[in-house]
């Protein structure tokens, strides 16, 4: 079986290959879709493959013969390309759908073909256009009218066109896509079509007199594309606005004002103005003037339009006039009697722009004017003769910064009742004087006039206009100088005394009733108040003394005010007294001082007094004292005694003892001792000391005290001492010979660091400076 299928196919290829085969005709390229403008050429395409028969075209189903100058062949039929070639292409001869058509290659193949229709479309742009409105066609720049906020149905429509062109619209530079296009051929003409395009669009106030435009694209156009345009005129409500002309601030007879009203309508509207009010009348104008401005133009003013679509929206424009104040009502009128401990209300009511503020004023006889209330409304309550006057009411408001001011008629409260004391007019205690007469007062108010009127105090008792022993004398009352219905009750109490110390009632009394109040007489001995002033001078005239002395010793520097200057001048003087010489040793004059033996004790810095000297003991062993003492007092006058520290001063050491001599000064103290060869050694460390200690007595008091300025230092050591040196030779308690003897050179200067090495065998002790004074 294999071998016949393969014998078959050796056949096969060998008879194709000697052309003993034919194949079939199929198409390679069929005719497609053209267009075409007129009077031009097209070739509608067409080739078949093995082609064995006749080509043949035909048109609209009908059978195209071929003639010179109008359908002719591209090519050679036979050899496949069966292409034709339409000259001058006329809509009425050539439009339609063209099919290619080849016969069969022989009577048995069978194989003819025939092409899918191709439409040839003569191209023709539209004859007519236009934007169409409720069907009537709107030439172009014409005008369309719409309303504001409807939704308004536009149509653009193509005729006699071939294809069919595309419409699109634009209001302004903005593409509106909500049209819808449909296209037919014409009734008359299926080779020609008709074109509507239909807008949807809800058009606004803002659109009035923007260009709509209907764009017509169709390749027949030189330029691709034509349009139409038209012209929007869209109707809307009024608009209306309101300006005005205005003083700054309106008040009543001096100010103007001036309201406009504009309308943006279409069409145009009429304006009118209403007050805002109970009867509401239209004024038909654009403008109100109101010159000048009263009261009764104040209000609401609303400004409206209307036209064929309607009213124009509310524009408010406020006019509020400024006028002071004025009264309307006062209540009561013509006054009222009020009884006492009852209540009353009197009211006001004024107008005013602003409002105004209200306060009720008394005005007493005395022209004297209370302020009573600040409300509509005065609310007396618990009515006394106090409330008794003419009040007025006033009305108050501000125009322009200045103040506005109205009252109103008087109205007279009349009070009447029981009698009152007047207890905020009595003081509660009268003091006097011993001996002399004295009256007792107090107001009283009543209407009626008070029928009885009695003072009493203890056991006694005197009507008015009656004298008690020749020494109380109760006066008939008068009437008060300054008020209405009152009155004024005295008590005459001649040369008083201190038995007439107490309280003394007033009853009055009338047909309402009584009223019952108490004063209180103090009577002193006139002794005791001058003492009492007598004490007060002296002390103010003691205050001043001292102040007096204060600012002598301040300014003359005495007393604690000293100046320590002066204090050095006394010191640089200081002479030898008793056998002991202080030398000068402050500022470089210091030396050490010796005694009548000649034995150099210490060395103290600082220059001695005139009238004395320095004392140096031992605390052990007893001192030594200045016969008159000078400078301790002069430097510590406030401590009898003060203790020194001096390094290497032993205090088992009698005064005949060996000490060395230092020098007490600011700086380091330098003590220098012979030794056994006789030569000299140097004891360094001075006031400082081996532990770089101060004097104690520097330890309790500061250098610069209130002896003189606390600014001024160095009153009891200097920097700097002259070249004196002196020595001390005393002889050794336990070997009764004399000692090395210690030198104290004031120039000589060691470190610290070997003051400190040279200072160890020295032991620390205390020395008394004593200011007391020894006996000549």
């Amino acid at each position: 079986m294999e071998s016949v299928k393969l014998l078959s196919s050796l056949i096969l290829c060998f008879a194709l290959c000697q052309g003993l085969v034919v194949a079939q005709q199929q198409f390679k390229d069929e005719p497609q879709y053209t267009e075409v403008n007129p009077g031009a050429d097209a070739t509608l395409t067409c080739v078949v493959e093995n082609i064995g028969g006749d080509c043949r075209w035909q048109k609209d189903g009908k059978p195209v013969g071929i003639y010179e100058g109008k359908y002719q062949w591209s090519s050679t039929p036979n050899l496949g390309d069966c292409s034709l070639d339409v000259l001058e292409v006329n809509i009425t001869y050539d439009d339609g759908l063209w099919e290619c058509q080849v016969t069969s290659s022989s009577f048995a193949s069978q194989d003819a073909l025939a092409s899918q229709p191709a439409r040839l479309v003569v191209r023709e742009p539209p004859r007519s256009f236009a934007i169409v409105q409720n069907e009537d066609s709107i030439q172009p720049g014409g005008q369309i009218t719409l309303v504001d906020g409807q939704v308004e149905s536009l149509r653009c429509e193509s005729r006699h066109s071939n294809p069919p062109p595309k419409l699109k619209w634009y209001l302004g530079d903005r593409e509106l896509q909500a049209a819808i296009q449909t296209n037919e051929t014409e009734e008359d003409d299926q080779r020609r079509w008709k074109s509507i395009s239909t807008l949807q669009h809800k058009f606004a106030k803002t659109d009035f007199g923007k260009p709509l435009m209907c764009k017509i694209e169709h390749p027949a156009y030189r330029t691709g594309s034509q349009e139409t345009t038209v012209v929007l005129d869209v109707l809307y409500k009024p608009i209306v606005s309101v300006s005005r002309t205005t003083d700054e601030m309106l008040e009543e007879g001096r100010s103007s004002v001036t309201l406009e009203c504009q309308a943006d309508a279409n069409p145009p509207a009429r304006i009118f103005w209403k007050k805002m009010g109970p009867a509401e009348q239209r004024q038909y104008t654009e403008r109100l003037e109101f010159n000048p401005v009263m009261r009764k133009d104040s209000g609401s003013y609303i400004c409206q339009a209307e036209n064929s679509l309607g009213l124009s929206n509310e524009e408010p424009a406020e006019i509020d006039v400024l006028y002071p104040p004025k009264i309307l009502r006062v209540t009561p009128m013509g006054g009222s009697t009020v009884g006492v401990h009852n209540r009353t209300i009197l009211s006001c009511s004024a107008e005013g722009n602003p409002a105004p503020k209200y306060q009720w004023l008394q005005k007493l006889p005395t022209q004297q004017v209370l302020k009573r209330g600040y409300e509509e409304r005065l609310i007396l309550e618990d009515t006394t003769y106090d409330h008794q006057g003419d009040y007025v009411c006033e009305a108050i408001n501000m125009i322009g910064g200045q103040k506005k001011i109205v009252q109103s008629e008087p109205v007279h409260i009349e009070v009447r009742g029981a009698p009152q004391v007047l207890r905020y007019s009595v003081a509660k205690e009268v003091e006097a004087i011993s001996g002399r007469d004295v009256r007792l007062e107090m107001d009283v108010c009543s209407d009626p006039v008070p029928s009885r009127t009695t003072w009493d105090w203890g056991t006694h008792r005197v009507d008015a206009g009656q004298d008690l022993h020749g020494r109380y004398l109760a006066e008939q009352m008068v009437e008060h100088p300054e008020r209405e219905d009152c009155y004024v009750a005295r008590l005459l109490v001649r040369k008083v005394s201190p038995s007439d110390s107490k309280r003394y009632f007033l009853d009055v009394e009338n047909i309402h009733g009584t009223d019952r109040y108490a004063i209180g007489l103090i009577v002193k001995d006139p002794v005791s108040m001058a003492s009492v002033i007598g004490v007060v001078i002296a002390l103010l005239v003691l205050f001043v003394l001292m102040v007096i002395v204060l600012l002598y010793a301040y300014k003359r520097q005495k007393m604690c005010f000293k100046d320590g200057s002066k204090l050095d001048k006394e010191m640089q003087s200081g002479e030898h007294h008793n056998g002991y010489e202080a030398e000068k040793t402050m500022n470089g004059r210091g030396n050490g001082y010796t005694n009548g033996n000649g034995v150099n004790n210490s060395s103290l810095s600082g220059p001695l007094p005139p009238d004395g000297m320095y004392h140096v003991s031992d605390m052990t062993h007893g001192s030594l004292m200045d016969p008159n003492g000078s400078l301790a007092d002069k430097l510590w006058p406030e401590n009898p005694a003060y203790q020194v520290y001096i390094p290497g001063y032993q205090q088992h050491h009698s005064i005949m003892n060996p000490q060395p001599n230092y020098s007490l000064g600011p700086g380091s103290l330098r003590a220098r001792s012979t030794t056994p060869t006789g030569g000299m050694m140097d004891h360094p460390g001075g006031i400082m000391g081996k532990d770089n200690r101060m004097l104690y007595a520097e330890l309790q008091f500061p250098v610069t005290s209130n002896y003189g300025s606390m600014k001024k230092k160095g009153h009891r050591f200097s920097a700097s001492s002259t070249n004196n040196t002196n020595s001390t030779t005393v002889l050794n308690s336990s070997t009764g010979e004399p000692s090395p003897t210690s030198e104290i050179d004031n120039n000589s200067t060691l470190p610290i660091s070997q003051s400190m090495d040279n200072m160890h065998r020295y032991l620390p002790d205390y020395l008394t400076i004593s200011n007391r004074k020894t006996a000549v």
